[in-house]
């Protein structure tokens, strides 16, 4: 049964990535360019809702012809009424923020001249550009009276103390040169200096000061790309499980670390067949076609299992002992799983694929130990029960991934998690290995 799950999720994975290969992720829906000349052409862009800016776009005319154009070609496409990019020639800053290359003291690079596809925030009398290069740094750009954008500017530097110096501080300055570009550029406005100063480095907040600008002329923005908020859904989800626990760990005679029962150790534990059942909140990223989410759930999963072992040994070398010993495990567990899923959407059955981590608790715990003891020489019996493991553990952490596919608000998945187990001895291990199909629905 395990190498049957093992085998499916391998097959669909395969299938569901071959599928995202040959179909490339098209996404045509109607739009427009604007060419060098001005005109305007309609007809469909391959929108992918880019969380970095195109370097290049795929589009069909009205004719059916198909071309690429780069930010050389046109000098801008809009998707209504969403999306709006223009093409420019400008400087950008490629210095990386990152804190490992901060750290190595890289020095500044700059881009003089060159060619962008920028996303506009604002347009109007004042307008405000954006644009998200490949180390996911963001830039902004803001232009007046129809000239060219210019780049607001934001620096980066890694500080160390002085020699010398009795405190052994690192840390990372920013300078702020975007608010005195921005407090000359709208140095007509006076009434905006305040709002400069408080001003962030932000989608938001530089464009409530464009906004506000665009307004003190009495000439409203034409256009305010909107906020693109994060969803909310819930659902509900329920499915079978199976479980599999086995225990193993060191050498008996290991004084340094504590190895737990010796009763227990290679005991491999029946499979136990249960289910699980819980509730589920999916936070959706706006951009990419909302292809990426973050999944939590909170179930309540029990399983319970059993085992078996036959032993004999000799005592003062002429008496033989029979040992029968039979090991009862019940334990109910509230989870929480935190997954990072990926969605391709747009499809009338829309594959994804999972991959988080577990944090459960043990909201009842049971086990046990019945030791049935035989002299085979004399021919006496006795019984004794006893906790198999005294102080289990409570809390566990696992690793989960998952491949489904979901059709309008109902999914199906095949999901695998390895979780530590009860085990709290250092030297035995007791992890659960669970299979499981999910059924959910969401609202």
């Amino acid at each position: 049964m395990k190498k049957l799950y093992i085998s499916l999720l391998i097959v669909l994975s395969f299938l569901l990535f071959s599928s995202l290969n040959v179909t490339a992720q098209k996404n045509f829906i109607d739009g427009y360019i604007i060419t060098l000349k001005k005109d305007t052409l309609k007809g469909q862009v391959d929108y992918r809702e880019w969380n970095l800016n195109p370097s290049s776009i795929h589009f069909t005319d009205a004719k059916g012809k198909k071309s690429i154009f780069s930010p050389n070609d046109i000098a801008g496409f809009f998707i209504p009424p969403r999306d709006r990019y223009i093409s420019s020639h400008v400087s950008l800053d490629i210095t990386s923020f990152q804190t490992k290359d901060l750290m190595n003291y890289q020095a500044q690079k700059s881009i003089k001249d060159t060619a962008l596809f920028l996303m506009t925030l604002v347009k109007g009398k004042a307008s405000l550009y954006y644009f998200k290069d490949l180390n996911n740094r963001e830039h902004f750009y803001v232009s007046k009276e129809g000239n060219s954008p210019v780049e607001l500017l934001l620096k980066k530097n890694y500080t160390r103390a002085s020699e010398g110096s009795t405190q052994d501080r690192q840390y990372i300055t920013t300078v702020e040169l975007f608010k005195g570009q921005l407090i000359i550029l709208f140095s007509d406005c006076p009434d905006l200096r305040e709002k400069i100063d408080r001003s962030e480095y932000s989608t938001s907040s530089l464009r409530s000061i464009v906004v506000g600008y665009n307004q003190s002329l009495h000439s409203p923005s034409e256009f305010v790309k909107k906020e693109e908020p994060i969803k909310i859904k819930f659902g509900l989800l329920v499915g079978p499980t199976l479980t599999k626990v086995s225990f193993s760990g060191g050498s008996d005679d290991n004084i340094d670390i504590d190895v737990g029962p010796v009763d227990l150790k290679g005991v491999k534990m029946t499979d136990c067949y249960s289910f699980l059942a819980g509730v589920s909140l999916h936070i959706i990223f706006p951009r990419e076609r909302a292809k990426w989410s973050l999944v939590n759930e909170l179930i309540y999963k029990p399983y319970s299992n059993s085992a078996n072992t036959l032993t004999y040994s000799r005592a003062f070398d002429w008496s033989l002992e029979k040992y029968e010993r039979t090991f009862n495990f019940k334990m109910e567990y509230l989870k929480l799983y935190t997954m990072l899923r990926y969605q391709y959407p747009k499809w009338k059955i829309s594959p994804f694929a999972d991959l988080g981590i577990s944090n459960g608790y043990a909201i009842r715990s049971v086990n046990s130990e019945t030791t049935v003891f035989q002299d085979l020489e004399w021919g006496k019996t006795s019984t004794t029960t006893q906790e198999a493991i005294p102080s289990p553990k409570l809390y566990e952490f696992g690793i989960v991934c998952g491949i489904g596919a979901s059709v309008w608000k109902i999914s199906g998945e095949l999901r695998y998690e390895w979780a530590q187990g009860m085990s709290p001895y250092l030297g035995m291990g007791g992890p659960e290995n669970t299979f499981f199909f999910v059924l959910s629905y969401v609202f």
